[in-house]
């Protein structure tokens, strides 16, 4: 499988985990902050922050690629753009927190909530999509149910770039 890259398609992935049920293994050397300010160099420099704040009090923002870092999961062709290999991703991060609250009685479902900055559109490369979902795992086998909360798309760097050379 080869992976070309160039500017518009880039996919990425901002985790939301609830700050108080967050695994230690996770929890170790994250800095919410710097892991939304890093989120950019993944994403075509799409700034996320107005996105994320409304969640900012109860979860801790952590990008995909460094929960898996920390899972100790080898994957020698990551990406994140097959939403496929996304979704294994979530059901290991899933059954990591199922691990860790079995031993607590009558734990319920895991939710996580997921941002996903999508790749550029060929014919409005100016714009970034995005959506976010709740991400809730029902059963320790994986079994996975989304919830849309919100999508839509924010300006490129470029775009106001390109509208001052042209001006």
């Amino acid at each position: 499988m080869a992976n070309f890259h160039f500017a518009g398609n880039e996919m990425h992935t901002l985790l939301l985990l609830p700050t108080a049920q967050l695994l230690p293994d996770i929890a170790e050397g994250i800095d919410g902050e710097s892991e939304v300010m890093a989120f950019p160099w993944g994403a075509d420099g799409m700034d996320v922050r107005a996105i994320v704040r409304p969640w900012l009090k109860t979860h801790t923002p952590v990008r995909l690629g460094t929960v898996i870092s920390k899972l100790e999961i080898l994957n020698t062709k990551w990406d994140e753009s097959l939403v496929s290999i996304r979704d294994a991703y979530l059901r290991i991060i899933c059954e990591e927190y199922f691990k860790a609250s079995a031993r607590e009685e009558g734990s319920g479902p895991v939710s996580l909530v997921v941002l996903t900055a999508r790749t550029v559109p060929f014919w409005c490369g100016e714009r970034k999509p995005f959506d976010v979902i709740r991400v809730t795992c029902t059963a320790k086998d994986g079994e996975m149910r989304e919830k849309l909360l919100r999508e839509g798309t924010v300006p490129l760097p470029w775009a106001d770039l390109y509208k001052t050379l042209v001006d």
